[in-house]
C-alpha cells in the first residue's frame, strides 16, 4: 500500500507527457472555437478535481494527498494531525494541476485519432 507515491510518480509522468503531446496537436489542429472552449473548461474542472480530491488514507492515523503526484501527508500522532511537507509539494502540485488540465485533451485527441482508422 506504501507504493502508491511512486506508482502515482509512474503514472503521472505518463500522462503527463501524452497531455504535453496531445495539447500540441490540439492546438495546431484549430478545431472549431466551442470545441476547444469546452475542452478548457474540462481541463479546468479536472484539474481542481485532482487537486483537491487527490487523497487516499492507508489507515486511520494517515492521510496522503496528491493524485498522481504524491504532495504532502498528514499523519496522526498523540491525537494530533502533523502534517509533512518537502521541497518537491509546490512541483507536484503544479504536475497535479497540469495532468488533470490535459486528462480531456488527451480523450479529444484519442477519439480524433480513432475516428481516422478505416
Amino acid at each position: 500500500m506504501h507504493n502508491v507515491p511512486l506508482v502515482g510518480l509512474i503514472l503521472g509522468v505518463v500522462v503527463g507527457y501524452a497531455g504535453f503531446l496531445s495539447l500540441r496537436a490540439f492546438f495546431r489542429a484549430e478545431p472549431r472555437k466551442n470545441f476547444r472552449t469546452a475542452l478548457v473548461l474540462l481541463g479546468c474542472g479536472a484539474a481542481v478535481a485532482l487537486f483537491v480530491f487527490g487523497e487516499y488514507r492507508p489507515s486511520p492515523t494517515e492521510r496522503y494527498y496528491g493524485l498522481p503526484f504524491f504532495s504532502f501527508a498528514l499523519l496522526k500522532k498523540n491525537g494530533h494531525w502533523r502534517d509533512y511537507l518537502g521541497p518537491l509539494t509546490f512541483p507536484a502540485l503544479i504536475g497535479n494541476l497540469f495532468v488533470g488540465f490535459v486528462v480531456p485533451f488527451i480523450f479529444a485527441e484519442a477519439v480524433r485519432r480513432f475516428r481516422r482508422l478505416p
